[in-house]
């Protein structure tokens, strides 16, 4: 399990999803939890920027439940894995920090 609970991440996309894994007899995408075609419309419906909170961790499935705006998405056949998961959300871009040294240039 590579999140925490409080993480922000990004779910990839049905398209860069069946590029990656391809897709099962029954029209899901072959990642640990099967993504399936209900989860892809669930997320372009009331999550479109795809970028939600990690709200519980299942460690015997190995999967997530998610929540987003305030909302816990907490449906028992929408189970993320890691897989699925494109990376952490960066909220801000911090600024590198310089020591004296660098700043005046003192060598």
């Amino acid at each position: 399990m590579r999140y925490k609970i409080g993480d922000k991440v990004k779910i990839k996309t049905w398209t860069r999803l069946e590029k990656e894994f391809g897709k099962t007899l029954n029209n899901s995408i072959n990642t640990h939890c099967h993504f399936s075609s209900y989860m892809e419309r669930f997320l372009r419906e009331y999550i479109p920027n795809r970028i939600v909170t990690i709200a519980k961790i299942d460690y015997f499935n190995n999967s997530y439940k998610i929540k987003a705006s305030g909302k816990e998405y907490d449906y028992k056949n929408y189970d993320y894995s890691d897989d699925m998961i494109d990376g952490w959300e960066i909220e801000k871009i911090y600024e590198p920090t310089y020591s004296r040294f660098e700043i005046l240039d003192i060598r």
